[in-house]
């Protein structure tokens, strides 16, 4: 299980001691084939999303780097929009579909 904390991903890197607020499983739901890794765009790292009970929504942050351990943080519905987009994994709009109903009403889409 990974630890979720209510502070932004700064807060989390820069070791503040933000607050435990869930946990989560891990997954790397957010990776993408770069055409020779599944990755989240740094090397060695990886990025997945999840839903609490509660309905927020949740980034995970892993790492294949000794060491690391993987965390969580709270997003906005709107950040969680945008951490999909950006990995191009348009598919987990249907695994969320509140943030489908967020991409109908935010996204504009060619006429």
């Amino acid at each position: 299980m990974v630890n979720v904390y209510e502070s932004s991903r700064a807060a989390v890197e820069n070791w503040e001691h933000p607050k435990i607020v869930a946990r989560v499983k891990y997954n790397e739901n957010l990776d993408h084939w770069d055409g020779s890794n599944f990755t989240s765009g740094n090397v060695g790292m990886h990025k997945g999303i999840a839903q609490l009970r509660d309905g927020r929504f949740v980034i995970i942050i892993g790492s294949q780097w000794i060491g690391d351990r993987p965390y969580a943080y709270l997003v906005t519905p709107s950040e969680a929009l945008q951490e999909i987009l950006e990995s191009r994994n348009e598919e987990l709009l249907e695994v969320f579909p509140s943030l489908l109903d967020l991409y109908k009403e935010e996204i504009c889409l060619e006429a």
